[in-house]
């Protein structure tokens, strides 16, 4: 219960991250509720999470739209969620992207916050125009990325028009509440 508590409290955050400053800001300027637009996610770029399960060609084709388009798309896979052996190797999100004509495609892992804080190691993110999260554990994002570099070039993909994908725990990379959902938070 306490791990599902927190993934709903991160999965909340998601989709408030950004938001209240902008909203306060609109109501302070005197607008009618009704006037103001409805809107959830980042202030720039775009989010795609799905739930976990299949994903449908839909899905894929909006995502590479968002990224730029088969040819123009810069898209990192980052597989850091999953077990050793899948991290480890080429994951299927990234051979179905490779499949769906996608022609830059770079795959991005480490465990090692020491690692992700480094400009080597983010490099290939600061000329993404995109980015899929693999499923698998949260805790493995949270414990490899929070408060490094990395996590710094997340935000600034979304920053300048980006988009950013995940399935599963690769769904809940956008929250402020990374920093509880690690795994001493979430293991009991």
């Amino acid at each position: 219960m306490k791990k599902q508590l927190l993934i709903i409290s991160f999965l909340l955050s998601i989709s408030l991250s950004g938001r209240a400053q902008s909203s306060a800001a609109q109501s302070s300027a005197a607008q009618s509720p009704a006037a103001q637009p409805k809107f959830v996610g980042p202030e720039k770029g775009a989010l795609v999470i799905v739930g976990g399960g299949a994903i449908t060609p839909d899905i894929w084709n909006r995502f590479v739209e968002l990224a730029g388009g088969k040819t123009t798309a810069n898209i990192v896979v980052i597989p850091t969620a999953g077990e050793d052996s899948s991290a480890n190797g080429t994951p299927r999100e990234y051979e179905t992207l490779k499949k769906l004509g996608v022609t830059k495609l770079a795959l991005l892992h480490t465990r090692d916050p020491k690692v992700a804080n480094t400009e080597a190691f983010v490099a290939p993110l600061k000329q993404a125009t995109g980015i899929w999260f693999v499923g698998g554990r949260h805790w493995r994002l949270a414990d490899s990325y929070l408060n490094t570099l990395a996590h710094k070039e997340f935000n600034a993909l979304l920053a300048r028009g980006g988009v950013i994908g995940g399935t599963s725990a690769g769904a809940q990379f956008r929250a402020r509440s990374w920093c509880v959902a690690t795994r001493k938070a979430t293991r009991s």
